[in-house]
């Protein structure tokens, strides 16, 4: 009885050791998708930022 009971701890300190590293994956993924919208909107933003600057160049040597 006590040999099933120590199999069964066993096995769920297992399992709760693979879920944390499935959640620290995750996390990971999650951020390195968090940075690469963040360099996207950053580089729209810039880009953004570039074709104003044209157009009102444009428009003051007009």
């Amino acid at each position: 009885m006590r040999a099933a009971a120590r199999k069964v701890a066993e096995g769920s300190q297992r399992l709760d050791s693979s879920t944390d590293r499935l959640q620290k994956w995750g996390n990971k993924a999650r951020m390195s998708m968090k940075t690469k919208n963040r360099r996207s909107a950053d580089l729209q933003v810039s880009k953004a930022g570039q074709n104003a600057d044209l157009k009102v160049g444009a428009t003051r040597n007009v």
